[in-house]
């Protein structure tokens, strides 16, 4: 698939006589420049080359670690190599000592101490700090990345390289009285972008949303921090499974939003078709899935055995998969494909791929 989409003009949902508009007008990458993206592929090399060498002393590993330690070790056979794009110097970073590396991991720290990128940053210092008492059990990864609020910073950083608002905006001006379902919405990140871009001088912008996520934790946290916010439901739903025999009616939302979330299900055409019986005929999907072509995002999350969900449904290499394996999953589950593209950075360096699309006719 070309990705060279975003500038495509698209119809306007609902409003098919309305003006086409570009696909990058209703969603902005916030950045033009690759200096962060550059900086996370180097401290990918240098935590992973560190993390490999200490994985070579332990045993009697969970499966989903034997799958990470091969993840890691296929991948460092790329990157060892002259050649590699995303860190052209990787295969001279990989010969470094362990103090070598510790020594530019301590500079890439320092250097990105009270900005945005730290989070992702420290998360790849303590996941390869540690991997040794993870691998073995003795520590769960997530302990590492809860204190300071390491994990819900990194959402932010990765949900805040698109600008979604005029898209929302769009959405609520061309369907009075839209029907919203948000999927999987976890720390609430989405929602805040969708709440201030349905408000208009009107009102709301929308006639119900209904918050769903499979944690009941977060719908208890959800349901405190969006409490001031009108016609809002909250409830469970395990996209990975029937919604129908969860409660949720078929055929109801005009929107729904799945941000990040519906890679993590151990069948991805199930959940993909339950997704569209739940939308109108007419109706859209925005689908927000990190998708980047390096691995440092595999180094942080295939430490959990979640990620490995999919081994059986054809994603032997963890649960995210390509832009194009998306357009294909998206038409085999009745969907129209990919009717709207927009990285949220240029080829390589992009992270979450935007997407728009509908049920087939």
């Amino acid at each position: 698939m070309s990705f060279e989409r975003a500038s495509e003009l698209i119809e306007v949902p609902w409003k098919p006589e309305a003006p086409k508009v570009a696909a990058n007008e209703l969603m902005k990458p916030t950045r033009t420049s690759t200096a962060d993206e550059e900086l996370l592929e180097r401290m990918y090399v240098l935590s992973a080359s560190e993390a490999l060498d200490k994985l070579k002393t332990v045993t009697d590993v969970p499966p989903h670690i034997k799958l990470y330690i091969k993840l890691l070790s296929d991948d460092y056979e790329k990157y060892s190599k002259p050649g590699f794009e995303l860190v052209p110097d990787a295969h001279e970073l990989v010969t470094l000592t362990s103090e070598g590396r510790q020594k530019a991991i301590a500079e890439i720290r320092e250097s990105t101490k009270n900005t945005p990128l730290f989070p992702a940053i420290e998360a790849a210092w303590r996941v390869s700090s540690n991997i040794v008492d993870i691998a073995e059990g003795r520590l769960d990864f997530l302990k590492l990345l809860l204190p300071d609020l390491l994990l819900p910073r990194f959402h932010e950083w990765a949900n805040d390289r698109t600008e979604l608002g005029p898209l929302f905006s769009t959405l609520a001006k061309s369907k009075p009285g839209l029907k919203v379902l948000e999927i999987g919405s976890g720390f609430g990140g989405t929602t805040t972008r969708a709440l201030k871009g349905f408000k208009s001088e009107e009102g709301k912008g929308y006639d119900s949303y209904t918050w769903t996520d499979i944690n009941p934790m977060f719908v208890k946290t959800a349901e405190q921090r969006f409490a001031a916010n009108e016609a809002m439901d909250f409830r469970l739903l395990d996209i990975g499974k029937d919604p129908k025999e969860q409660g949720f009616e078929e055929g109801a939302y005009d929107l729904i939003l799945a941000s990040n979330v519906l890679h993590a299900v151990p069948r991805l055409d199930d959940t993909l078709e339950y997704t569209r019986k739940l939308l109108k005929p007419d109706g859209v999907l925005f689908l927000q899935e990190m998708c980047p072509p390096g691995k440092y995002l595999d180094f942080i999350v295939a430490l959990h055995p979640v990620w490995w969900i999919g081994v059986q449904d054809a994603r032997p290499n963890g649960a995210r998969i390509s832009v194009d394996e998306w357009e294909t999953r998206l038409r085999k589950a009745g969907f129209s494909g990919i009717d709207a593209l927009v990285l949220d950075n240029r080829p390589p360096w992009y992270y979450n791929a935007n997407m728009l699309t509908r049920p087939s006719a």
